[in-house]
């Protein structure tokens, strides 16, 4: 994929998905940040007509592992703004780089994220947004994928390697979780 095509490619499919909200941009420049694409952002979406939370989405993830004709950026959502999730975006770029993150696959912060109960983050589908979120269409260069980062617990990351991604989700509609809790008790 072309970095002169991607790059205004993904900031475009977010302003067009997000009409009407505001956006900002920022670069990530502390710890190891020669380790993520030099040109890695994150766009960060306030709230407004599509949905009340703030979402922040990485760009230049898809570098780290740009193979075949569909590439992969991220997403996280949460209640406010916070500074964390550039952060967050930056470290998963880097994780991605050499993990292949894909649905499915889950990972550990080392804490509570936002100091809640959630301390494993779970990669799936932009359910909150639905398919045309997640496909960014780049014409001849393929497609990116946006995929959402779910705060999970210890308990429920331990469900989904014992019975499955689908068994988990199950639970979470029961549940009807609150994705955006990080307080939130576990499901499992």
């Amino acid at each position: 994929m072309r970095r002169e095509i991607a790059y205004p490619g993904l900031r475009t499919h977010i302003r067009r998905f997000f009409k009407g909200h505001r956006r900002q941009e920022y670069t990530y420049t502390c710890g190891p940040a020669d380790r993520i694409p030099t040109d890695f952002r994150v766009v960060r979406v306030a709230p407004g007509p599509r949905t009340e939370l703030t979402t922040y989405f990485s760009v230049g993830a898809w570098e780290a592992v740009a193979e075949g004709d569909c590439a992969t950026e991220f997403l996280v959502l949460t209640q406010m703004p916070e500074m964390k999730c550039i952060e967050l975006l930056a470290m998963v770029a880097y994780y991605h780089r050499t993990e292949g993150l894909d649905v499915g696959h889950t990972f550990p912060l080392g804490h509570g994220w936002l100091s809640g109960k959630c301390d494993h983050f779970l990669v799936c589908l932009p359910y909150p947004f639905g398919p045309e979120l997640e496909l960014c269409d780049m014409g001849a260069d393929g497609h990116v994928r946006f995929l959402w980062l779910l705060p999970i617990t210890a308990e429920e990351k331990r469900f989904r390697h014992e019975h499955g991604l689908e068994a988990l989700e199950q639970r979470f509609d029961e549940a009807k979780l609150n994705h955006s809790f990080p307080w939130r008790e576990s499901v499992e």
